[in-house]
């Protein structure tokens, strides 16, 4: 009988120790984000690099319940980087990928910093970047379109 209880305590440890800090979202999780974005920027705004911000929630699979605490991974694409608002890259070893959890209320933030080219063949340049989120089974792209007028 001694050794059936102390089997059920060390079952029963090993459950409530295994639950605790999993930070990971449900597979069925939604994840919203901002709507694709158009840019179009006179070359005399052009200052070298634009840094755009981005906030993507994370929600139950009804989409009606945020998840807070859950870790959300983002992928920069295009040429650009994930930074904090300030151009500042929020992974130094690989400034294309980064991982957080989300806010009290499902929120994640990362910045996306993209070099504009260099203007001078007087037509308009354009350079494209994307930011990806994944949390559980599910993912948003964002997508930015930069255009410098007569650049």
């Amino acid at each position: 009988m001694r050794k059936q209880s102390a089997s059920v305590l060390l079952l029963l440890m090993i459950l409530s120790l295994s639950a605790c800090g999993d930070s990971r979202a449900p597979f069925d999780a939604t994840i919203t984000g901002p709507a694709d974005t158009t840019f179009t920027i006179n070359p005399s705004d052009s200052r070298g690099q634009i840094v755009r911000a981005l906030d993507f929630q994370v929600r139950d699979k009804t989409g009606t319940t945020a998840l807070p605490g859950v870790e959300v991974e983002f992928f920069a694409g295009g040429g650009g980087i994930l930074t904090d608002l300030d151009g500042n890259p929020l992974n130094t070893t690989d400034p294309t990928y980064f991982k957080t959890k989300t806010d009290d209320v499902g929120l994640a933030r990362v910045s996306f910093a993209i070099t504009l080219p260099n203007c001078a063949s007087g037509a308009d340049a354009t350079v494209n970047g994307t930011v990806n989120a994944a949390a559980g089974g599910a993912g948003k792209q964002w997508t930015g379109t930069f255009t410098v007028k007569q650049c």
